[in-house]
């Protein structure tokens, strides 16, 4: 890419040279030309994780505010598909002469870059400027003006038409330099038309953020006419009847958007229950007034606590009870990696509930969700809480099956090994989780060891997800336990293993080596590498 920057520097001085001299002076395009930057850095990184997050076959990129047409010309030479809007007069007519000089250079890109006819976005925005079959990204950089200002709302509104918007919290409708002012507008973003995915760049002041569209009709805020394709929507399945499908039902707790401050104390709180606090021997009130305590404190949110006894109280405390008798031996010699201690359904179901929130289940449209490992069934009993339509798939386990009737949970049986694809599911998912994983795991009795999946199989793995399972765009959530290894004294210890999680890093995955976590979007279907 920075071979692209002198050659338009070159291409901003011939354009001063020759531009119509009636046109108004443009200082901020001086000052970039006197500082030698026709492109600032971040949009060099901007470009750049652009083009490592989206296949540029498969994405069509709109750009609000052009200028004279560099980052465009930049993404449309990187092979993408490329509209733009310019309001600025004087800017139009430079990125229209810029745009024309690289055709007559590079042909191509004639296929690639269209720009509308000078206006403003949203009043000369139409969905006939979406690409039917693409995956339609907005971006936006140093939106700044008196007219972006008073429709900042129009704006955002607007762009949720896309599949996803690009922007920068510090520069759109009005410089917003300090922190606290670009948290507020995070929350405006999130609070009706987006969901965020993840933070592209942070430079101070400036903080790119990629949101995809909360739409409910996924693709499209307003009517289109291009049809949308069954797998484009996150749709719930039929209410009982002639179909014989049953449609999830919405929580009453259901709600919008929730503070910032709000969702890293979520977060922390997540990160920070442990193993340690587990005790199935306690009931469900016992276990209760425990993490009560801790989550009436003044800096909780009191929504936890709500949605937590919301969520208790919908449990089978009849089946449950007669349950714990049945297994009253089994309970006293439990431990944390026995089965029995899924009987602690508050700890089960806060840590669940917490990861529901981490992963944005709490709002928005329906997903459909699948739970690989899903054990007692305590996710798929939060995910049907907040709407979701969700299927738990684990191996046969009539300790779990009972504890997950208590929930009213139905489990799915399907076994996953190494180099053999998921069976179908009925359909495809939104959302695919897989949390302490245990199936890269098998103990050699030969060797007295456990032997783990190496790079090779956890591809497979992978790649069959993304490939026959995930509807895009899509999200795949995986906890990887960790593993046994002895030393050269014969003892064994737990460690978490950094080498899939480096790995999958390299691939565009958030990971965090503490807890074993990978998680990556999926705007359309690509195939991962880990060997």
């Amino acid at each position: 890419m920075q071979e692209f920057v002198p050659e338009l520097t070159a291409l901003h001085r011939r354009w001063l040279e020759r531009r119509d001299p009636a046109l108004p002076a443009d200082e901020f395009y001086l000052g970039k030309l006197a500082n030698r930057t026709p492109l600032e850095p971040y949009e060099l990184a901007l470009a750049t994780a652009i083009s490592e997050r989206y296949p540029v076959d498969a994405t069509h990129i709109v750009e609000i505010g052009s200028g004279w047409g560099g980052l465009a010309i930049l993404l449309a030479r990187l092979g993408f598909n490329v509209t733009g809007y310019e309001g600025n007069a004087a800017r139009y007519a430079g990125c229209s002469w810029h745009i024309a000089e690289q055709i007559s250079t590079y042909p191509i890109l004639r296929q690639r870059l269209r720009f509308v006819g000078h206006g403003l976005f949203p009043e000369v925005f139409s969905d006939a400027h979406l690409a039917p079959g693409k995956l339609n990204v907005c971006i936006a950089t140093n939106i700044t003006s008196s007219y972006s200002a008073e429709h900042e709302g129009a704006m955002i509104a607007a762009a949720a038409a896309f599949d996803e918007l690009i922007l920068d919290l510090a520069r759109f409708g009005v410089r917003r330099d300090a922190k606290a002012e670009r948290e507020a507008f995070f929350e405006e973003v999130t609070a009706r038309w987006f969901s965020p995915v993840e933070r592209l760049i942070a430079d101070e002041p400036y903080e790119y953020w990629r949101f995809r569209s909360r739409s409910i009709a996924g693709r499209r805020s307003r009517q289109s006419a291009t049809p949308l394709r069954d797998h484009d929507l996150a749709t719930p399945a039929p209410t009982v009847g002639e179909a014989g499908l049953q449609q999830p039902q919405l929580s009453p707790t259901r709600r919008g958007t929730i503070p910032w401050t709000t969702r890293m104390r979520r977060r922390d709180l997540f990160r920070t229950i442990s193993d340690e606090q587990i005790d199935p021997l306690k009931t469900i009130p016992e276990q209760l007034a425990v993490f009560a305590k801790v989550l009436k404190k003044p800096w909780w949110d009191a929504q936890v606590l709500r949605d937590l006894q919301a969520l208790l109280a919908r449990v089978d405390s009849v089946r449950l009870d007669a349950l714990r008798a049945w297994h009253a031996q089994g309970l006293r010699k439990a431990d944390t990696v026995s089965g029995y201690k899924y009987f602690d359904f508050v700890f089960y179901t806060l840590q669940k509930l917490l990861l529901a929130y981490e992963l944005g289940l709490d709002r928005g449209p329906p997903r459909r969700v699948l739970d690989i490992g899903t054990a007692g069934g305590h996710f798929p009993f939060v995910c049907r809480f907040f709407g979701h339509e969700v299927v738990g798939i684990d191996i046969e386990s009539p300790l779990y099956e009972d504890i997950a009737r208590c929930l009213g949970v139905e489990r799915t049986i399907a076994r996953v090994e190494a180099y053999r694809p998921l069976p179908a599911l009925g359909g495809r998912f939104d959302l695919i989780t897989a949390c302490n994983t245990t199936f890269n795991q098998k103990r050699v009795e030969q060797i007295n060891q456990s032997v783990y999946w190496r790079p090779a199989e956890w591809q497979f793995f992978l790649n069959d997800l993304v490939s026959n399972q995930l509807r895009y765009p899509g999200e795949l959530y995986l906890q990887i336990n960790k593993e046994l290894y002895g030393n050269s004294e014969g003892a064994e210890r737990l460690v978490r293993t950094r080498d899939i999680l480096t790995r999958a890093a390299r691939e565009g995955a958030t990971i965090s080596h503490g807890s074993g976590m990978i998680r990556m979007s999926f705007p359309v279907a690509r195939v991962i590498r880990l060997e």
